[in-house]
């Protein structure tokens, strides 16, 4: 009942350059949870759009940035039943700008939507090398701006700050 997994809408979001304020996913970690996230893993799935030559990336909060707002994203447990999380997954977020962490792995070039080899999806392993304390958020975003549409998701595990 720790580990769960969250996904934007499957019509996907617009994925953006990390320096912007406008995110297509966030991953928050509020506050008051009392939790770490320690999180598994990313997926990206194409949806439309031109994609604009560039990588895909992660950015990073400071404890203590105002609250990001969006919408919630579909959130379950990997224990079917089991309790919501801590954590607030968001997709077409506002948020505070952000710091560049790391590149995701995956790089894309000027392709239109008519010349994408189907199918196209990326996933990272992350296994817990990202540990977010609460009053944190992530966002899987694009080293530039204009980046195309994709579904994205992202599994963790919630563990007290303590242990």
């Amino acid at each position: 009942g720790r580990v769960f997994t969250t996904v934007t809408a499957a019509a996907g979001v617009a994925v953006v350059s990390y320096a912007s304020t406008a995110a297509g996913f966030i991953f928050y970690n509020p506050s008051s949870s009392g939790k770490n996230a320690h999180l598994l893993k990313a997926k990206i799935g194409y949806v439309s759009g031109t994609q604009t030559p560039g990588f895909f990336c992660y950015s990073v909060s400071s404890v203590g940035q105002a609250v990001p707002t969006g919408t919630a994203c579909l959130t379950q447990s990997g224990l079917l039943g089991g309790s919501a999380p801590s954590c607030t997954p968001l997709y077409t977020a506002t948020v505070a700008v952000m710091t560049f962490y790391e590149v995701f792995g995956v790089s894309v070039n000027a392709l239109t939507a008519s010349a994408i080899v189907t199918p196209w999806g990326a996933v990272d392993d992350i296994d817990g090398r990202i540990v977010l304390p609460p009053g944190t958020w992530l966002n899987v975003a694009g080293s530039v701006a204009g980046f195309g549409t994709y579904a994205i998701s992202m599994s963790w595990i919630e563990l007290p700050t303590t242990a």
